[in-house]
């Protein structure tokens, strides 16, 4: 009940009770009373039922304050709920979460990219096994499997306009560019050699043939210069010759076919003009008495597109001439002989075969011409991946 309806209900019962017992009411008052007491009473009755009590006023909360999100780093390859402190675990280095390498799918055979300080187009050639020498001469034998890595070589022979490069860029001059016995050798000479042999001889000079008159030192020494390498003596043979769909090596970087004035340049009808004229095959003419332009001949590329892997001018390797492991005939000029590879626009048609070997003397000494031939020429190699 409400205690404010209660009250004095019980004061105005009281105070009837008293005023009878004492007399100060006649019975005629006391009805009349009665008779208002028992109205109040039904109105009370029905404030009572029909008013419900008031609710106690409960003070308003006071307004929680918006929370603010603290930046969390989220770290690549951590699962988003598991960072959830705003600091970075000591287990985790900061740079492992911003540079984390990716994969990068290998360059499908013959991809071809400008690599290195001289812009040289390479062709790519992707890791795995291949069949390296033949049994036609002794030093190819064994014909055996070599797996090498992936590796890019020049898609064309160096240039007499490439290497001009390397001499304006003081090539000569630069130690760091040069092997020890390179730049020893260079030092006996160097008020001699400005540039390579046969430099200013117009049938070998254009721009677009390839250079000429350099020894082993030299064709390093460019190389490094141009952040790569000479090739290695099994890189040259699989990037001329193995068929990488076929699963098989080719008798010529074109394939097995004997070769003909569309796909190299050799001893051929056009030379009519040397001492070993007599020597060269008369059934042939390339269009060249000298070395042609490095982009002649796209009959004659290799399975990975590489141009004039035979004729045109020998070229470097980084190898020592010796015989292959397991060889019946073994033998070892290392130190003494670097091996070439690929004949030239000087030679016939025997020794065309992309598993012929020959060399050449690595040590020049004081001979200054020494190797420095018009018909010895490089191209250049590196690792994957190889920098722009």
């Amino acid at each position: 009940m409400n205690i404010a309806v209660a009250i004095p209900l019980v004061l105005i019962s009281v105070g009837l009770f008293l005023a009878v017992r004492k007399g100060w009411i006649s019975g005629r008052t006391l009805q009349v009373l009665a008779n208002v007491a028992t109205v109040v009473g039904l109105v009370a009755a029905i404030a009572l039922f029909f008013v419900p009590a008031p609710i106690p006023s409960t003070p308003d909360p006071s307004p929680m304050p918006t929370p603010t999100r603290t930046s969390t780093p989220t770290l690549t390859g951590v699962p988003t709920e598991t960072a959830t402190s705003t600091s970075v675990s000591p287990e985790v280095p900061t740079e492992a979460a911003t540079a984390i390498p990716t994969n990068t799918p290998m360059p499908p055979p013959g991809t071809i990219q400008k690599l290195g300080k001289d812009g040289s187009v390479m062709a790519f050639v992707p890791e795995g096994e291949f069949w390296m020498g033949s049994d036609e001469a002794a030093d190819e034998m064994p014909r055996r499997k070599v797996d090498l890595p992936s590796f890019w070589v020049d898609k064309y022979e160096v240039t007499h306009e490439q290497f001009a490069m390397f001499m304006a860029a003081d090539g000569y001059l630069t130690e760091e560019y040069w092997s020890e016995d390179g730049w020893g050798w260079l030092g006996k000479h160097d008020s001699n050699i400005p540039n390579p042999s046969d430099w200013e001889d117009t049938r070998f000079n254009g721009d677009n043939q390839p250079v000429i008159g350099v020894n082993w030192y030299e064709a390093d020494a460019y190389c490094r210069w141009a952040g790569k390498r000479l090739p290695t003596e099994a890189e040259w043979e699989k990037a001329a010759r193995w068929d990488y769909e076929e699963e098989r090596s080719l008798i010529y970087p074109w394939g097995d076919s004997e070769p003909n004035g569309m796909n190299v340049n050799i001893c051929d009808a056009s030379v009519d003009h040397t001492d070993w004229e007599a020597g060269c095959t008369k059934d042939v003419n390339d269009g060249y008495a000298w070395t042609a332009p490095v982009r002649s001949y796209p009959d004659g590329q290799s399975p990975y597109g590489v141009f004039n892997m035979i004729g045109n001018v020998w070229e470097w390797t980084s190898d020592w001439y010796k015989s292959y492991p397991g060889s019946d005939t073994p033998f070892d000029l290392t130190g003494e002989k670097r091996v070439i590879r690929g004949a030239s626009w000087r030679w016939f048609d025997v020794d065309l075969r992309a598993a012929n070997r020959y060399s050449a003397p690595a040590r020049p000494g004081d001979d200054l011409e020494h190797v420095r031939t018009t018909d010895v020429g490089f191209r250049c190699a590196c690792d994957h991946p190889c920098m722009p």
